[in-house]
C-alpha cells in the first residue's frame, strides 16, 4: 500500500505505507542501513551481554490484581516492625565496667607501672594512662585486640585484661 506526500519542492512523491508496530509485520519488514557507529554499538552490547541471551522461566507480574465484590475487614494483631528491647537484659561482656565494678566518677585510690605482654591483668584496672603519643594494644575480656593509636599523653576510659603491646612510652593502670 502506497501514501503520497509532498516532498520540498512541493511534488507530489508515491511512499509505501510503513510497517505497523510488532512483530507480526516483521516478514515484511524492509532492511535498514545501520551507521558504522551504531554497528558498532549494537555489536558492543552484544558482545557485553555474552551475545544471544535465552529469556526462560514464568513471569509474574509484581501486583496480582484482586477482585472483591464486597469490602473485607482486615482484624487482628499487629506488631511494629522494630520491637523495643530493655538493655537491662543484654548480657555484659566478661569484664565489663558495672556498678559493682566502677565507682562512677571516683577516682582511683592506688595505680602501678603495667608492663605489656601476653599476661591477663589481674585485678583489671578501672583505666589507663599513657605518658605519651604511641599505639597500644588492648584485649578486652572476650579476647578481642584493638590497637588504639593515641594522640598524646593522657587517660584512656578502658577497662583491658591485657595489654599486649606498646609501641613506645609507659602504661600506668588506676585501681580502687
Amino acid at each position: 500500500m502506497a501514501i503520497t506526500v509532498l516532498d520540498g519542492n512541493g511534488d507530489a512523491v508515491s511512499l509505501e505505507t510503513p510497517n505497523a508496530n510488532g512483530r507480526a509485520a516483521a516478514s515484511a519488514s524492509k532492511p535498514v542501513a545501520l551507521s558504522t557507529e551504531d554497528k558498532a554499538a549494537l555489536d558492543a552490547v552484544t558482545t557485553a551481554l555474552g551475545g544471544d541471551l535465552s529469556v526462560t522461566g514464568t513471569f509474574w507480574q509484581a501486583t496480582q490484581p484482586v477482585s472483591l465484590a464486597d469490602p473485607v475487614a482486615v482484624t487482628g494483631t499487629f506488631y511494629q516492625a522494630t520491637q523495643p528491647v530493655s538493655a537491662a537484659s543484654l548480657p555484659l561482656p566478661t569484664g565489663a565496667a558495672t556498678d559493682a565494678t566502677v565507682a562512677s566518677g571516683v577516682p582511683a585510690t592506688s595505680w602501678a607501672t603495667i608492663t605489656p605482654g601476653s599476661s591477663t591483668l589481674s585485678p583489671v584496672p578501672k583505666a589507663i594512662w599513657v605518658n605519651q603519643a604511641c599505639d597500644i594494644t588492648l584485649e578486652d575480656g572476650d579476647a578481642t585486640s584493638v590497637v588504639f593509636t593515641v594522640a598524646a599523653a593522657g587517660p584512656l576510659p578502658v577497662r583491658p585484661t591485657k595489654i599486649t603491646a606498646i609501641s613506645t612510652g609507659t602504661v600506668v593502670g588506676f585501681y580502687d
